[in-house]
């Protein structure tokens, strides 16, 4: 079920909950806004399937509220990502889809809900959008991104030196 950001983000809550994204973290209130403005809620039930593996990418996702489960092709659970404001969460970060952002290349993995889920969606056309008008933004989203892709890529190989010993 799709529905309009401004219909949903009467909720406080949900605001309050992408206020604290660790990727929109030291936006100004405005730059938050015309963010907010350009996307989209969307909710999926668990299992449902968000994205999958090898579909064009077009847009970012941030959870609002729930978990997704990140799989390979084969169905092997890669990571998971979650709305909890645990060390993990805050750490790895509450969004996907941002390589296909950055690379506009295919999706590389399948993300699945793992319980009820609920998701704010801005597409590549409208974030490049927002860069081209506010060098600002885009240098803190981009610097915020470039921070927790780098924790990711540091887990990813902690874990495999993990999987070799």
């Amino acid at each position: 079920m799709n529905m309009n950001i401004s219909e949903d983000l009467n909720d406080s809550k949900l605001k309050e909950r992408l206020n604290d994204s660790p990727l929109l973290i030291t936006l100004t209130v405005e730059q938050i806004e015309r963010f907010l403005s350009c996307g989209i809620i969307e909710r999926f039930k668990d299992g449902d399937i968000i994205v999958r593996e090898g579909e064009l990418g077009d847009a970012l996702y941030l959870i609002l509220n729930g978990k997704v489960s990140i799989n390979s092709r084969e169905g092997k659970e890669l990571t998971s990502l979650s709305s909890d404001t645990s060390l993990q969460a805050q750490y790895e970060g509450d969004f996907f889809g941002e390589l296909s952002i950055l690379d506009l290349e295919n999706r590389s993995a399948d993300v699945k809900a793992v319980n009820n889920l609920v998701l704010f969606k801005i597409s590549r056309e409208d974030l490049y959008s927002i860069f081209a008008s506010d060098v600002d933004f885009q240098v803190v989203f981009l610097m915020n991104l470039s921070r927790i892709l780098s924790r990711r890529l540091r887990r990813s190989n902690i874990r495999r030196l993990e999987d070799e010993a």
